[in-house]
């Protein structure tokens, strides 16, 4: 069984959406506000369902936590204290940052119907130079987050 971004918590699946938004309408902008790399969210939803498809190493799991604790915490609900991870190891750090960009890179530039619109009413503006990735392709559908997050969890990584 595959799991896909329709899978993840509401609330979840609908802050990777708004933070597509945000980097799609500020590559119009011509900043790249990722810097090459994914966001807690992202990388929490890629764990999320890489973790409901086979077990995941410590390492990734203590990740997984971290990185949950933070975005529970950002939503003001609290986070049972037997799984509360509120520090990294060096190498935990290293792999974190590892797995954004492995997930920024292979999902591609964000591109929604919002940004596509504005670009056709008011042209293309430079785009930042610095890890510039080429659009995935985004079907006709209203499946657009699910084309971006598909890339993402597909990213074989060393979990």
């Amino acid at each position: 069984m595959s799991w896909s971004f329709a899978d993840l918590p509401d609330w979840l699946r609908m802050k990777i959406q708004m933070e597509y938004e945000t980097e799609a309408l500020a590559w119009l902008m011509g900043k790249d506000i990722r810097q090459g790399k994914a966001t807690d969210a992202e990388l929490a939803g890629v764990l999320y369902c890489a973790n409901l498809t086979s077990p995941i190493e410590h390492d990734a799991g203590e990740i997984y936590l971290f990185v949950c604790n933070n975005l529970l915490r950002e939503r003001n609900q609290a986070v049972p204290q037997d799984i509360q991870v509120t520090t990294l190891t060096r190498d935990q750090e290293r792999k974190t940052e590892e797995y954004r960009r492995i997930i920024y890179t292979r999902r591609g530039k964000a591109e929604t119907p919002l940004s596509k619109a504005l670009k056709e009413v008011f042209g293309t503006t430079k785009r930042p130079k610095k890890y510039v990735e080429e659009p995935c392709s985004t079907p006709s559908s209203n499946s657009w987050m699910e084309t971006l997050f598909q890339k993402s969890i597909q990213t074989n990584l060393p979990l």
